[in-house]
């Protein structure tokens, strides 16, 4: 919680009013890192309430409760890359150590959608 208020400080103190997080995939963590995300979020907001923040995040090793972890801080964008198209993807990633899934990662995106999208009448 200490840096996530350290980076709200910062992005006060720099009156940045649109910012982008991003980070490496935290494989160490059990959520992937997605509470770092979520409570650099929140903290921004608090310091900076009219500052806009796009979080680009990896797909969370596939856990969907993750993704709701980082939604839930409610960043403006949600933004997460696909590497390449399936039918490439053996030969572009490490089949030693595949940290990557093209499938899995696409889930990223149309679960960000389901939660940002309101519900019609």
């Amino acid at each position: 919680m200490a840096r996530a208020k350290r980076v709200a400080e910062a992005v006060a103190e720099l009156g940045w009013n649109y910012l982008v997080l991003t980070a490496v995939d935290r494989d160490d963590l059990a959520d992937g890192g997605a509470t770092i995300f979520a409570n650099t979020v929140r903290q921004i907001h608090k310091k900076s309430p009219a500052s806009k923040v796009e979080c680009l995040t990896g797909d969370f090793a596939g856990d969907l409760a993750a993704l709701d972890i980082v939604l839930d801080a409610r960043p403006e964008v949600l933004a997460h890359n696909l590497e390449t198209v399936e039918r490439l993807q053996p030969s572009v990633r490490d089949r030693r150590a595949p940290t990557s899934n093209r499938s899995r990662s696409s889930r990223t995106p149309s679960k960000a959608a389901k939660f940002a999208t309101p519900k019609r009448r």
